[in-house]
């Protein structure tokens, strides 16, 4: 191994470069940077007859060529094997900051296949952490809707998180929501949708529902599903709040889980205690019934709702 100033035309690209995405931007302020400074980590090479190929550090040789310099300090090293040139090639590139997720999930599940490694001795091999390496290599899956640069957010647990549904069509969906919702937003979006009915899946992937009010309906019978969130849907296209959609679900399941029609009681002279009474005999394991709306019109008659409404 010897450190050398080599000469930039000598010097050859890496056929098997294993980083996909460089950014523009960076490669110009890394070349403004070697101008002023110089270059202060040398690039590795191996020796390859009379040219040295790029073992480690293309963005370092990129950014050289931007500042048009002639020269390249370079690390020269032998192999004794194509494998384990590979390998450091790209445990030199996991350790970069500008890495993009799949991009580092890709790199990282390379070294495990030519090493034969296990998560917790990969982890050992590039010193990083077994959760980390599990969460990276857990977004392989989605390597399809995530091409290197497409996503910005380095919140490798958000992109996990999406990886864990199964169904391309609804990933592809929460993908085009995260750039409108947020990361916070959109691990909720990714929670609701694992756990809800085919039917509230696909509302709150329409925004037809939101978040908040489908978890209102995990409670629903599944035979009442269809008609109280066509209720809801309705709602939400007149603007009703959240708040008040889950009101209209508490009304309709206490409806629904009614199996025997409810005679209205119709005292002679309406008074206070008389409707109270009343309202307490409409007790349903454990929740009153809402006063609000159809419920009313449903056991109520006018002047019982306007007492009810005053109390």
């Amino acid at each position: 191994m010897q450190l050398k100033e080599i000469d930039m035309k000598d010097i050859k690209r890496n056929p098997e470069q294993p980083r996909e995405h460089f950014d523009t931007d960076k490669l110009e302020e890394l070349g403004n940077s070697i101008k002023e400074v110089g270059l202060l980590n040398p690039i590795i090479v191996e020796k390859q007859g009379s040219k040295f190929e790029i073992v480690a550090g293309e963005r370092r040789y990129r950014g050289n060529k931007v500042a048009k310099k002639n020269t390249i300090p370079a690390i020269i090293k032998t192999y004794k094997d194509k494998g384990a040139k590979a390998v450091e090639s790209l445990i030199e590139n996991v350790h970069r900051v500008d890495l993009q997720p799949l991009e580092h999930a890709k790199f990282l599940n390379k070294i495990k296949k030519m090493e034969n490694l296990n998560n917790t001795q990969l982890a050992k091999r590039v010193n990083g952490s077994e959760s980390k390496v599990k969460l990276l290599l857990s977004l392989l899956p989605i390597e399809d809707e995530i091409k290197s640069g497409h996503v910005t957010t380095p919140d490798y647990k958000t992109l996990s998180t999406i990886a864990s549904v199964k169904d391309k069509k609804d990933r592809k969906k929460i993908f085009k929501k995260m750039e409108k919702v947020g990361v916070a937003q959109t691990r909720k979006i990714v929670s609701a949708v694992k756990t809800a009915t085919p039917q509230v899946k696909e509302a709150i992937l329409k925004d037809e529902v939101s978040v908040d009010v489908a978890e209102e309906l995990k409670e629903v019978k599944e035979e009442h599903i269809k008609p109280i969130l066509n209720k809801v849907k309705k709602a939400k296209a007149m603007n009703v709040s959240d708040e008040g959609q889950k009101l209209i679900i508490e009304q309709e399941k206490v409806i629904m889980d009614t199996s025997t029609e409810i005679e209205p009681y119709k005292p002679k002279e309406i008074n206070s205690e008389e409707v109270t009474n009343k309202l307490l005999s409409f007790f349903v394991k454990g929740r009153a019934f809402i006063t609000t709306g159809k419920l009313l019109e449903k056991y109520f008659t006018k002047k019982e709702k306007d007492a009810i409404q005053k109390i």
